[in-house]
């Protein structure tokens, strides 16, 4: 029984494979139209090819494996029909008529050709429509051809967002509404500042370091006395010689 359960494994993988690839084919054929025409209006080309392409691979491939199953097999190989669906809904049963039954479709369908399940000249269609539209399509990109550009008509649709910020300004002010407002003078004006070249500065108006320190030297006052002094060091020689 191990041995028809992995023939009839690989009769369904065969058909698995079958319903994939053409659901494929089929796919690249949309993504290919989807991507001519939005290249020709400009509209995320394959952003919106790749969304639409996948969601169909799923929903096709789905629907090609409910039409490659083993019903198919009996209709393209009449003496196989009812035989092979029987033997694989009976997997799990055992006695002497379906060993019987099992033998003989194993030899049948190793008569089988998997060949004869593709439809090669729709497939050939196909795949030479596939390089037709690539074709189209590089001309179009080299050229550069557009019918309509979309995403430069979308960027100025105004949807009534107001994307001019306001930076907060410098400088505390008290708003109407009790808080606090920064305002700031939006504008500069540079005339009001003087150039410092056209300043007719006299180099003699400037103090040199020596005249700044002694300056410092003579106005400055030592807030303590003379006395007050001479009682902090006392206090500190007897420290000392405390310590000593």
């Amino acid at each position: 029984m191990g041995k028809f359960r992995k023939t009839i494994k690989d009769v369904v993988g065969v058909l698995n494979r079958i319903a994939f690839f053409n659901s494929l084919i089929d796919t690249t054929i949309l993504f290919c139209i989807l991507y001519l025409g939005l290249t020709l209006i400009n509209l995320f080309p394959l952003e919106l090819s790749l969304i639409f392409s996948v969601f169909y691979l799923i929903s096709k491939w789905v629907g090609k494996k409910k039409y490659y199953t083993v019903q198919l097999i009996e209709r393209k190989f009449p003496f196989l029909k009812d035989k092979l669906t029987t033997a694989k809904d009976t997997l799990n049963d055992d006695n002497f008529v379906i060993s019987k039954l099992r033998i003989e479709v194993e030899k049948k369908v190793s008569k089988v050709d998997a060949s004869s399940l593709f439809d090669f000249g729709r497939v050939f269609f196909k795949t030479s429509l596939v390089i037709g539209i690539i074709f189209l399509l590089l001309f179009v990109t080299a050229m550069d051809f557009r019918l309509f550009d979309s995403e430069n008509a979308l960027s100025k649709i105004n949807i009534g967002i107001d994307t001019n910020y306001r930076l907060p300004s410098f400088g505390k002010e008290e708003s109407s509404s009790g808080g606090l407002e920064f305002n700031m003078p939006n504008e500069i004006d540079l005339n009001d500042i003087e150039d410092v070249k056209n300043n007719d500065f006299k180099r003699e108006e400037f103090l040199s370091y020596e005249e700044l320190k002694a300056i410092g030297a003579k106005e400055y006052k030592d807030p303590i006395t003379e006395e007050e002094k001479e009682v902090v060091k006392n206090y500190f020689d007897r420290i000392n010689s405390k310590g000593d």
